[in-house]
């Protein structure tokens, strides 16, 4: 039984370019699909004992702030995909 799918964790690091790289090739020579899986990190949630703090909309803009990123970190691995090996995703 070959190996049908690589998972390779996207981030913004430094790193993340070689790794995409390292994961491209072992999916080329495995003749499987290379799957990016974008982890953008935590929202912290600041404490307000006075209950000024609108949480329903910090939340939101944390999280639309996290999906941005997420969303770039995969821009960036279906570009370099395409280009290390075409229909590798």
């Amino acid at each position: 039984m070959g190996i049908r799918s690589i998972l390779v964790h996207l981030d913004q690091r430094a790193n993340t370019r070689q790794r995409v790289a390292a994961a491209a090739a072992l999916a080329i020579h495995h003749d499987a699909r290379l799957v990016g899986q974008a982890c953008v990190g935590w929202v912290g949630m600041p404490v307000d004992p006075s209950g000024t703090v609108d949480m329903a909309a910090y939340q939101q803009v944390a999280m639309d702030s996290l999906n941005q990123q997420a969303q770039g970190c995969v821009r960036r691995f279906q570009e370099q995909a395409q280009a290390l090996g075409g229909d590798l995703i």
